[in-house]
């Protein structure tokens, strides 16, 4: 026997487009800056509209249908104040967003190539002293491409972790992802007023910490959160490292693709709400079921 649609109390937020509306919005620079950059990649927006994004933004509105149907909340523009929202009555929160990670890239620099390399010369702070003995005598005239491209490999080789006491530096080593974002968060701390920083999910109203997602979901919340974006376990990492009881968190190691993503999620929910299994039990379940159908027909 399963639970009645009435306790299937869930809320669904977007930090991506949902119509071609918002997407064009998007386009223009209104919002998701970033997500626009990943989106893109140098191709034209009608390009990637037609290639890809008009599939997904018709998985988006019949998740919207399925949603809307089992009476759940939906969030078509989700903010950080709809996040907060939602977690007031909502005890399952699925949030559909891109996660600014540790790569750095060349619109992250507040500056020119050429000053940042001058401030990295000459600062003392120790982060920015083990980042200069990694980066070595590099010319100045390195364009900004280039720059981000070094830069994110020093990051991801997790050396600049050694700064940190021997301790904490061995509680990252079972996860690579974790050191990643670690040694960004370093960077970005040396380096804030020069560089914009990163692990920052996107939504609506911008880019926001780890800290400022988890403060804005009700201190009474103990439900599940699905994170559906990109590489989230970061950002699963960090919400469980900040609020370690009460919650359980759907996350992935991988980049997604929002389609299949949509497509997954609006299966789970209509199977969730006729079941008594948990929410992350059927959505592993129905995303497992969809590699296999992917795997069978290629």
């Amino acid at each position: 026997m399963g639970r009645a649609i009435a306790d299937c109390k869930f809320a669904v937020l977007f930090g991506m487009p949902t119509s071609q509306a918002t997407y064009r919005d998007m386009a223009s620079g209104r919002w998701l800056n970033d997500y626009r950059e990943v989106t893109f990649r140098g191709q034209s927006p009608d390009d990637v509209w037609l290639l890809r994004y008009a599939r997904i933004v018709a998985a988006a509105e019949a998740l919207i249908d399925e949603a809307t149907r089992l009476d759940g909340r939906v969030y078509r523009e989700a903010t950080l104040l709809d996040l907060e929202e939602a977690s007031e009555s909502a005890t399952t929160l699925i949030v559909l967003a891109h996660w600014k990670g540790y790569v750095v890239t060349a619109s992250d620099f507040k500056v020119s190539a050429s000053e940042f390399i001058e401030r990295v010369r000459s600062s003392e702070n120790i982060t920015v002293a083990a980042l200069r003995r990694m980066l070595g005598n590099h010319n100045r005239s390195m364009d900004a491409n280039s720059l981000a491209s070094m830069l994110t490999l020093v990051i991801k080789s997790g050396e600049l972790l050694k700064v940190l006491p021997e301790e904490m530096e061995k509680q990252t080593s079972a996860s690579t992802l974790l050191r990643e974002a670690l040694s960004r968060d370093l960077v970005d701390e040396a380096l804030g007023d020069v560089l914009a920083r990163g692990n920052r999910i996107e939504l609506f109203d911008g880019l926001h910490s780890p800290l400022a997602f988890s403060s804005a979901i009700n201190e009474e919340f103990s439900g599940e959160i699905d994170l559906g974006s990109c590489t989230s376990q970061a950002l699963a990492t960090y919400l469980l490292l900040l609020r370690p009881r009460g919650i359980h968190v759907v996350f992935t190691r991988e980049l997604l693709d929002p389609l299949p993503t949509y497509i997954t999620i609006r299966h789970t929910l209509a199977d969730w709400c006729r079941s008594e299994k948990k929410y992350g039990t059927i959505r592993i379940e129905a995303e497992q079921a969809l590699r296999s159908l992917s795997s069978a027909s290629s």
